[in-house]
């Protein structure tokens, strides 16, 4: 808030997009770490779904009330782009090695609804998990 207060809205919207990308980076590290050899892939993805895709909503909204400016949207877009691509390569770590056909489109079926969520919040980028 002090940084746009003194005109610094650019440097104040990166380092706020850095701390949620710090706050993800730990996040995803503890889920990780709780995660075991033998833990359910199912139960993984929707934990991993539910703390990113509630991150990427909660810091739009952040976002939408500290940094009015549109010109500055782009580096929202970009930074929600970048979180769906950690997403991306987490679920084709953790789901496709698992090889059970069934498990993989339980995972795909719960992503497209988180993604249904994001898009009820104005963000639209599912089409990048087409791939």
């Amino acid at each position: 808030a002090l940084l746009t207060r003194l005109r610094q809205r650019e440097n104040a919207m990166e380092l706020f997009l850095e701390a949620r990308t710090q706050f993800l980076e730990r996040e995803i590290a503890k889920l990780d770490e709780a995660m075991s050899e033998d833990s359910d892939v199912l139960a993984y993805l929707g934990e991993l779904c539910n703390l990113l895709f509630s991150c990427v909503i909660q810091t739009s909204d952040e976002f939408g009330r500290l940094f009015a400016d549109r010109g500055l949207s782009s580096s929202l877009l970009s930074w929600c782009s970048m979180q769906l691509k950690v997403f991306d390569d987490v679920f084709r770590a953790q789901v496709f090695p698992c090889g059970d056909y069934y498990l993989i489109g339980e995972c795909a079926h719960l992503t497209r609804q988180y993604c249904a969520l994001l898009h009820k919040s104005g963000i639209s980028l599912d089409f990048q998990l087409n791939g």
